[in-house]
């Protein structure tokens, strides 16, 4: 199960790389912004990831508001 996870990562990283780079390319973008939200999205994926309990009262809660 890891490694398809790992596998679905490295898609989204393709992809989010391709979306950010024909952004840049199309001038909707500053380079500096694409790159400071990976800055700042990247940690705070990887919080989300060590933080997160599956089944606490807190996932419960989230998972039923959605």
């Amino acid at each position: 199960m890891l490694y398809g996870m790992r596998r679905q990562g490295v898609g989204f990283l393709i992809v989010a790389l391709v979306v950010a780079t024909s952004r840049v390319y199309i001038g909707t973008h500053y380079a500096s912004d694409t790159l400071g939200r990976a800055f700042t999205g990247v940690p705070a994926a990887m919080l989300v990831r060590v933080l997160y309990c599956e089944g606490s009262r807190t996932d419960q809660f989230i998972t039923g508001i959605l």
